[in-house]
Formats: C-alpha cells, structure tokens, sequence
C-alpha cells in the first residue's frame, strides 16, 4: 500500500511539472540538481528504494505516466464491476499503457501450485502471476469500456521485488477470453 501511496504522490509531482525528466525520481544525484522547489524534492526524497526502482523501470520502457488508480468499470447483465488501474502511462505512439505494479512474493511469484484454474483457463495454475494476468486483463476490458476514446497498447505487470523490477507483458492466453464480465458473472 505504501508503494501504491508513493506512486500517486510522485505522479501529482510530475503533473506539477510535466517537462521534468523522470530520471528525478530515481537518480538521487540528478534530483540534487534538479529545478525543483523543495516540497517536490522532499516527497522524492522520501520515496522507498522499490518506487524508485518503479521509476527507473519506466523510464528506461520510455513510458510517460500520466495518471494513478484511475477507476474503470463495466457492467454485464445487470451487475456492475470495478477496479482501479495502479498506473496509467503514454507510450511516444500516444497509446495508453496500463501498468499494475505488484511489490512482493519474493521467491514465489511464478511458483505453480497444485491446483489449477477452472474452465476455461483449466490449462494454468493457480499460481500468483497467472492470477495477476487475470487481474489485468480484466482491467484492460474495463478501461476500454470505461474511455473508449482511448486507445490501449501494451499492458503489463511490473512486478517489484526489493530493487529489481520484472516486467511482464499480458499473455496471449488471458487476452483470449472474449469477455471478463461473462467469465466473471
């Protein structure tokens, strides 16, 4: 929760000045330098190691984030669902980015369980990433339905363990579900 908190709160310092390279947010030195007014440095200053690593993963995707836990919903046959996307970026073609950054499972993250998912993803484990491929798929439906004037690129998990960020994109399997709301409901 504290990562997600320093997300917003390092993405409103970016909204208060869009040029800035994001390089401020996890070059300790480059910040010292920076044209920046106090309070800004001081909220970057404050950061934990892994939202800078965040950052530094963003930087070097060469994603612009532009807004945190935007909420998106859908409704289908009557019933209402929603959730909030950790970060939304633009990529330089202008397309939305959709980025959950998931911090933790150190040792765990990809470990297959015993048990699998139920039909019709019956053919992957129930393992916290493949969970998480869910989750952004869903998500990805959501924001489509919810700014449909936008037009989506890539989504990915950037997951954060310590100071390494992994990156994974959204699988071909989890896009082929033709629609999250009637798997869901």
């Amino acid at each position: 929760m504290l990562l997600d908190k320093q997300l917003s709160a390092t993405v409103e310092v970016l909204q208060s000045f869009p040029d800035a390279p994001l390089r401020i947010f996890w070059d300790r030195e480059f910040l010292h330098s920076a044209l920046l007014p106090p309070w800004a440095k001081q909220i970057i200053q404050g950061v934990l190691p892994q939202t800078r690593a965040f950052w530094k993963a963003l930087d070097a995707l060469k994603l612009r984030p532009i807004e945190t836990q935007v909420a998106v919903e859908h409704a289908h046959k009557g019933r209402h669902y929603a959730t909030a996307v950790d970060v939304v970026c633009i990529n330089k073609a202008g397309e939305h980015i959709l980025v959950e950054c998931k911090s933790g499972f150190t040792g765990y993250y990809k470990c297959c369980t015993a048990k699998m998912m139920r039909a019709p993803l019956q053919c992957h484990t129930d393992s916290l990433a493949n969970q998480h491929q869910l989750q952004l798929a869903a998500t990805k439906e959501m924001y489509e339905h919810s700014f449909p004037e936008h037009i989506v690129g890539d989504c990915m998990i950037l997951h954060v363990e310590g100071t390494k960020v992994s990156r994974y994109s959204l699988q071909p399997w989890a896009k082929r579900v033709r629609s999250w709301a009637a798997l869901l409901f």
